[in-house]
């Protein structure tokens, strides 16, 4: 389970099932207006990984910023920042080029509407 801040800021998580109880682990201290959030297998090596990003609220939040955190297999992530300054709102991961790896689509929540971003993951 994966949790993190739609409207406002918080923490980002990720909470494992220990057979007894819930435990959390933290991915992020601070996120501000997180309305993109996916599980995917971003890298291709059969673990899911997550993705979130910042909203631009209204042309605030200029440093926005937007994260893969990668999988290990072994109970933690490698947190990669892969955008800076763009407006993230309910985006989306698919194969939009056909290639087969993940690709992400994006667009503002108003600031800067109407516009749609498509960012290629270059795996392959």
């Amino acid at each position: 389970v994966v949790l993190g801040p739609g409207d406002g800021t918080g923490s980002l998580e990720w909470f494992e099932w220990d057979g007894e109880k819930w435990i959390s682990h933290e991915l992020l201290d601070f996120v501000d207006h997180g309305h993109s959030l996916s599980l995917a297998d971003f890298d291709e090596d059969g673990l899911c990984d997550i993705f979130t990003a910042e909203m631009r609220l209204n042309g605030g939040n200029a440093e926005a910023k937007a994260w893969v955190f990668f999988n290990n297999g072994s109970g933690s992530f490698e947190k990669r920042i892969i955008a800076e300054g763009f407006g993230w709102h309910e985006s989306k991961p698919a194969d939009l080029d056909g290639d087969g790896d993940i690709d992400l689509l994006e667009k503002p929540y108003n600031w800067e509407a109407p516009r749609l971003d498509v960012w290629l993951n270059q795996a392959r």
